[in-house]
């Protein structure tokens, strides 16, 4: 259905990035809904069979909810799980203000820009928001290793494996938030030069909240890397953050300057 959607795409020159949507153009092209409703989660194998890829508990929560859990007395979700949302959020204020961009007369000699530009913060989008849940269920799972028995030798083999197993995805999951920020900075910084520029203070928050995003994710690895034994993977980590500190994600000031309605 998707390569179907594809070359629909090409051929009526569509921008669709959404998955559902791109299946309904093809319902639609197709016809398939002439002799009745067509259900793509009724009628579709791969949808029927994979029903693990349902989103995440807190990432299926209301806004209301998932600021309500996090007030909770309860450490998890905590920092990481809000850095990851916050520079989701980032990447999904870039991604509006490139469509607000795209398909504008005003803006038209962009769109082959905006094109290239706009898949990659929806992208970065779909891949940070995941790490909410991902963050949050790392850390409940380093924190059940640490109540597992010690009382025998194999017990304690055991439990220190799943310790630093566990620990290592406390780690990854807040590398991943920075690298995927990092990834799409270029991009925010060439929009950031040509995009519509009534959107201007869409796009400050959304390169602060990515910003940010990182910022806390950094906060968190350090937080875990001295608890990591393997001194190779340990320098490894440090390696990485400490380039990161370097090289951090930062949009130039001239973006941020308010002066005569546009943005210097």
């Amino acid at each position: 259905m998707l390569e179907t959607a594809e070359y629909y795409l090409q051929y009526e020159n569509l921008f669709i990035l959404e998955e559902d949507q791109k299946i309904r153009l093809v319902i639609d092209r197709l016809g398939l809904n002439s002799l009745g409703n067509f259900n793509p989660k009724e009628r579709i194998i791969e949808y029927i069979v994979n029903e693990a890829d349902e989103d995440g508990p807190l990432e299926s929560m209301s806004v209301k909810d998932f600021v309500l859990t996090v007030a909770g007395r309860t450490p998890s979700p905590g920092g990481g799980s809000v850095s990851a949302l916050v520079a989701s959020l980032g990447a999904s204020l870039s991604t509006m203000m490139g469509f607000l961009t795209y398909g504008n007369r005003k803006f038209s000699h962009l769109d082959s820009e905006m094109r290239l530009l706009i898949p990659q913060f929806y992208s970065a989008m779909k891949k940070l928001t995941p790490m909410v849940d991902a963050d949050a269920a790392a850390f409940n799972r380093y924190m059940s290793a640490m109540k597992l028995p010690k009382s025998t030798e194999e017990e304690l083999q055991f439990r220190e494996k799943m310790m630093k197993e566990t620990l290592m995805m406390c780690v990854k999951v807040p590398i991943t938030v920075i690298k995927t920020v990092n990834n799409v900075w270029p991009a925010l910084k060439k929009l950031a030069e040509i995009g519509n520029f009534s959107c201007k203070s869409d796009l400050q928050v959304g390169a602060k909240c990515m910003e940010t995003g990182a910022w806390g994710a950094y906060q968190n690895i350090m937080t875990n890397v001295d608890s990591i034994q393997d001194d190779d993977t340990k320098a490894e980590v440090h390696i990485y953050v400490s380039w990161t500190m370097q090289h951090p994600p930062k949009m130039p000031e001239k973006y941020f300057i308010w002066q005569m309605g546009k943005v210097y």
